[in-house]
């Protein structure tokens, strides 16, 4: 099982964005399962997530060793992470 660790603020139209990015991204990968696990950015695990992977600006989001954050999404950028972690 692929664990994707996502970071995000309520109302926040580039995390609704990028959520939608890494739903059709699993829906791609559905030979590789996948969950993710939302954090709102000021619980203490967001937080430690952040830290550990030097994540500054949200959305925030690990997958495997890839780290995504800010508008650097993409359906493709995401399946390839997800396609890594399963290796």
């Amino acid at each position: 099982m692929i664990q994707i660790f996502f970071i995000y603020a309520e109302q926040c139209e580039h995390c609704q964005f990028a959520l939608s990015v890494i739903q059709q991204a699993i829906i791609q990968c559905k030979e590789i399962p996948c969950e993710i696990l939302k954090f709102h950015y000021d619980t203490k695990a967001a937080i430690g997530i952040a830290i550990k992977n030097k994540i500054n600006d949200l959305p925030g989001c690990v997958i495997g060793k890839e780290v995504f954050m800010g508008k650097d999404y993409s359906e493709a950028k995401i399946k390839n992470a997800i396609q890594k972690a399963a290796k």
